[in-house]
């Protein structure tokens, strides 16, 4: 069987379906929760994803390209929503120029280790933490343009795990298709358990919405659709997968923090109203922009045992 008939066959016909499941489960289960008006911002907040889901569902179809596109497609609502909230749009636009030269340099320089290229990336937005001068670049902008390295940083490391992954085109959309899936319903899971179990808040100055009890509940839940999924496309032993999802649930968190931390600065509750219940695309894919660098690492150490 050709490898475009076996993608189709072993991820979209019973994967999808599957995921489109587990989503129908959770839009009932809210629907139940919501009843009588309570935590209506729960609903939008789950059934926008009936919108974003089949987006990556056909990014995934079309494999590489696909994927290449969905990237490409993040990169510029990023650009446009920090674009539009920007104070200084000349030197906004230049210098978030100059860091994705700086990080197609990275990415697409053959003499430069996977190793090498991850820690570099990983690099380029810690360097917006701190600021030497404060008369070259004001806090507005300066915050605009931390978010824009880490959605640089991100993007390019979803972009790297095309090769990460493997020679085989199957493989490379098996691993792909599992950390869109992860990155999705961890956020899923850990808005519901927050919004109905929630009381010790993790950073209130940050992220009010944040607890404990959500963050445990989806850290739970994605190790176990971690194990199911993972085992279900045969891509590691299962311990694995269950540590692997419980990681992956810990950078989604850690992800929407940093993004969450950067609105705090620029006094924002949304980068955007792009998305129902989501806000703009940076408030959506923020997780993405740890979730991706956690799944590179991951199969970095993978490949070499």
């Amino acid at each position: 069987m050709a490898t475009t008939e076996l993608w189709q066959s072993a991820l979209f016909t019973g994967g999808m379906q599957g995921i489109y499941g587990f989503l129908l489960i959770a839009s009932i289960v809210t629907a139940m929760l919501t009843r009588g008006g309570r935590r209506q911002s729960l609903r939008p907040r789950v059934y926008a994803w009936w919108l974003m889901l089949p987006l990556i569902h056909a990014a995934l179809l079309f494999k590489s390209t696909g994927l290449l596109l969905l990237i490409a497609l993040i990169a510029i609502l990023a650009f446009r929503d920090l674009f539009r909230i920007s104070q200084q749009r000349f030197r906004f636009v230049f210098a978030a120029a100059c860091l994705l030269l700086m990080t197609g340099a990275i990415v697409l320089s053959d003499a430069i280790p996977q190793a090498v290229q991850i820690a570099l990336l990983m690099l380029l937005p810690v360097v917006f933490l701190w600021r030497s001068d404060r008369h070259i670049v004001s806090s507005h902008q300066h915050s605009l343009l931390f978010a824009w390295a880490g959605c640089c940083s991100g993007l390019a490391c979803l972009y790297l795990l095309l090769p990460a992954t493997g020679d085989a085109p199957e493989q490379q959309m098996r691993w792909l298709f599992f950390l869109m899936v992860m990155t999705c319903f961890n956020d899923v899971a850990q808005f519901i358990s927050g919004s109905n179990f929630g009381k010790q808040r993790i950073a209130a100055s940050i992220s009010p919405n944040k607890t404990w009890q959500g963050v445990a509940g989806g850290v739970l839940v994605s190790s176990l659709l971690a194990t199911f999924f993972g085992n279900y496309l045969a891509l590691a032993p299962l311990p694995l997968l269950a540590l692997l999802g419980a990681v992956l649930s810990v950078c989604g968190l850690l992800g929407d923090l940093w993004f969450s931390m950067i609105k705090r600065r620029l006094q924002i509750k949304d980068f955007s109203n792009l998305i129902p219940g989501h806000g703009g695309i940076l408030d959506r894919a923020d997780s993405l922009m740890l979730t991706a660098p956690a799944m590179l690492i991951f199969l970095n150490i993978w490949n070499t045992h």
